[in-house]
């Protein structure tokens, strides 16, 4: 093929440029060879590049990404299963980390596992195994590089315990919550209303703060989560109630004065404290009608009164007077609070107390006529009369056994009638006239004989239940007199007993010794036993040592002896007195009736223990009867015959031993008697004691007193019949020290 040749002068064909530089065909060479050296390496490049990042995907097909990680775990280059246990591993280790909550200063601390954190680590490692997986392979190759050379990170996928959460979360609540406070009207201490501002109040969101905490963990940070906190207006703002305080000033700038007649309660401001106040909405006043209600209910009780019939009564100088009927009040609650609230609201200090009366049914007209009709009853007395004799009742006895019965609603108002009782007792001095007790027959036992020594006599009663029915009769039916009924009284014990009186057996006794005694103690032991020897008790009887003893003076034949007395000092001391010595024999008889068994109806012991009557084989420690008698009091020793046959006491003092006997029937019992339990032993005092008597010549001493321990003491008794406990006794005594005591004698010789 043939060139096209080159003519001279001319533009080659393909030069359509006008204006061209020349070029030389070196330089064009050059150039060219440049530009496709260039386009060819970057092609190498480009296609490397590619390369390259396919290999990249190829080999991380079964594996994560280089760069990625999970809540700041790197996984990149494991496999998911990898991926999981490594993130589980982190997670676990994470659980107790603390995370600090926060409100301004205030800082809370809560773990992730108190607040009820739980991982799903193999979906996390699946949520990061999908980095780079999604997209065009040219925004998939970006993802690759941007995680590896900046890293991407993929949140924990995770869930919190909504319930453990909020726990915490109401832990730490009282602390940055704060509720909001209303404006108020308030009673300053001058009693003078005054506008409390509004406060604004904070609360939590809950479900924010969790979703904070939740985005922390998910990243498995320890950074501060501060607690979603907002503002709480007041519903009541200040200004909501400007327009009310004057209104509340009004109502309580006096005090309230509620009236009724000539009455007046006064209601301070201390008192519509608490009645005036202002509604929720902050829109009106208010009258807190609980309080008022309240308020005069106080009042109320001391306004309130029952109402009293008029009634019938005696004064002091035994008059039938009228007691003046009292009229009811009742405060009407109800409509007295209505009124004070509209008093209030109208600014006014004064309100009605409605107070409703009314009478009750018996008047002081039925009253008055009543009185005259019970002094009709009475006012002439009454006579009484019976065999041999008479008397008569007074107006003012009788008025003593009126009775005035009230009758509210009936036709007769007012019943009279007359307490029998109260008549009964009118009747003493009639029945000291009249009454005379019947004579019992008494025996004797003497010289072994059963021995009529008093004979029987009939006595007479009157019979009150017939006599006081009689009188009330006769006073309500208006007559003057009435009859006294006498009955004749039948002695229990006759003559004609004597032959049944058999005592063969000794039930009891005892002996206590004397020998060594003065001689007008002595004469008073003697004389006592001869006094109490041989007297016959029937069945059921009791035996009084008093009874039989008579008298203790010189005329029943006893001397001045030595004997327990009260002291100056108010204690008790040996000195001479008449009768000294008497309580040797009540007690002599004392221990034979308690090892007999037989029931002690009253026994008094010595103020201290007297060793010689606890002499055996009768004698114990604690076993003594005290006697004393005076003109007004007296100190017995009695027990009851309980055989159900007569009994005699035998007395016999020989000059050394005093004895005492109980005969009668064998009952059969067993008397079991158990050692003196003392205890409480107190010592006695060394020191002798001197003490001047009149009885004893001058210069002359007796020691009448022993120091001796005083002591509590107790004696149990077991009476049985055929293995059956009739009777269990325990004798207690409590004894004083006795001291040493001597007497100096001031008689003139």
């Amino acid at each position: 093929m043939s060139t096209p040749s080159h003519v001279a002068g001319t533009r080659p064909w393909w030069d359509s440029t006008k204006d061209r530089i020349p070029v030389t065909s070196i330089g064009v060479a050059r150039l060219s060879l440049g530009a496709t050296l260039m386009l060819k390496a970057f092609a190498a490049f480009i296609a490397a590049c590619v390369l390259g990042l396919t290999l990249y995907g190829w080999d991380h097909t079964n594996r994560l990404y280089e760069g990625v990680r999970a809540g700041g775990v790197n996984v990149g280059g494991l496999s998911e299963a990898e991926a999981t246990a490594k993130i589980e591993k982190r997670f676990a280790a994470y659980l107790d980390s603390p995370i600090q909550l926060t409100a301004g200063e205030e800082v809370f601390t809560v773990t992730p596992r108190r607040a009820g954190a739980r991982l799903d680590a193999a979906g996390t490692a699946q949520d990061a195994f999908a980095a780079g997986r999604s997209g065009s392979y040219w925004s998939r190759t970006q993802d690759w590089a941007r995680a590896f050379l900046h890293g991407q990170d993929r949140p924990l996928r995770l869930t919190l315990d909504a319930a453990l959460f909020d726990a915490e979360l109401a832990r730490i609540a009282p602390d940055v919550v704060v509720a909001p406070a209303n404006a108020t009207i308030q009673m300053n201490r001058d009693d003078v209303p005054t506008l409390s501002e509004d406060r604004p109040g904070v609360s939590l969101d809950v479900s924010t703060t969790r979703s904070r905490f939740a985005r922390e963990i998910a990243r498995m940070g320890t950074n501060e989560v501060p607690l979603a906190l907002f503002a709480v207006q007041a519903e009541i703002p200040a200004e909501l109630l400007a327009p009310l305080l004057a209104e509340a000033q009004t109502a309580v700038d006096a005090n309230l004065l509620l009236t009724v007649d000539d009455v007046v309660w006064r209601v301070s401001a201390n008192d519509l404290r608490p009645i005036v106040s202002v509604s929720p909405d902050g829109r009106s006043l208010d009258i807190a009608r609980g309080p008022v209600v309240d308020l005069l209910t106080r009042i109320a009780a001391e306004v309130d009164q029952d109402e009293r019939d008029a009634a019938v009564t005696v004064n002091a100088a035994g008059d039938l007077v009228v007691v003046p009927a009292v009229n009811a009040a009742r405060v009407d609650v109800g409509r007295t609070t209505d009124g004070v609230i509209q008093a209030l609201r109208r600014g006014e200090d004064t309100a009605p107390l409605i107070v409703d009366h009314w009478g009750p049914p018996i008047t002081d007209e039925m009253a008055a006529t009543a009185a005259v009709e019970a002094e009709a009853l009475v006012d002439d007395g009454l006579k009484l009369g019976w065999e041999g004799g008479e008397g008569s009742l007074t107006r003012d006895e009788l008025i003593q056994a009126l009775i005035i019965d009230s009758r509210p609603g009936e036709s007769l108002p007012f019943r009279f009638d007359f307490d029998t009782a109260v008549i009964a007792e009118l009747l003493t001095p009639v029945l000291d006239q009249i009454d005379r007790a019947a004579t019992d027959a008494r025996f004797r036992l003497i010289e072994g004989r059963v021995t009529l020594v008093g004979v029987s006599a009939p006595g007479r009663a009157v019979d009150l239940p017939l006599s006081t029915e009689a009188i009330r009769s006769a006073l309500l039916e208006g007559k003057p007199s009435s009859r006294i009924t006498i009955s004749p009284v039948v002695p229990e014990i006759t003559a004609g007993m004597i032959s049944r009186i058999q005592v063969p057996d000794v039930l009891g006794d005892s002996a206590t010794y004397y020998g060594e005694s003065s001689d007008p103690r002595r004469q008073n032991v003697e004389r006592a036993s001869t006094l109490e020897n041989g007297w016959l008790i029937p069945p059921g009887g009791i035996f009084s040592y008093n009874e039989f003893i008579g008298e203790i003076d010189a005329a029943n034949g006893f001397v001045t002896g030595y004997g327990i007395v009260a002291d100056e000092e108010g204690g008790v001391t040996t000195a001479p007195v008449i009768g000294g010595g008497v309580c040797q024999v009540s007690t002599t008889i004392f221990q034979a009736a308690f090892w007999a068994g037989f029931p002690i109806v009253e026994r008094y012991q010595h103020p201290y223990w007297l060793p010689g009557y606890g002499q055996p084989p009768r004698g114990m420690v604690g076993l003594d009867a005290m006697i004393n008698i005076e003109d007004d009091w007296a100190l017995d020793m009695k027990f009851e015959n309980t055989t159900g046959n007569w009994i005699a006491v035998v007395l016999i003092a020989d000059g050394v031993n005093v004895s005492a006997q109980i005969l009668g029937t064998d009952p059969g019992w067993l008397v079991e008697v158990r050692e003196p339990a003392v205890t409480n032993v107190v010592a006695a005092d060394p020191k002798m004691y001197y003490s001047d008597s009149p009885e004893l010549p001058a210069g002359e001493e007796l020691i009448v007193e022993r120091a001796q321990e005083g002591f509590d003491v107790a004696i149990e008794r077991i009476v049985t019949l055929n293995g059956e406990v009739i009777d269990a006794y325990t004798l207690e005594s409590t004894f004083a020290p006795a001291r040493n005591t001597t007497l100096r004698g001031t008689r003139a010789t």
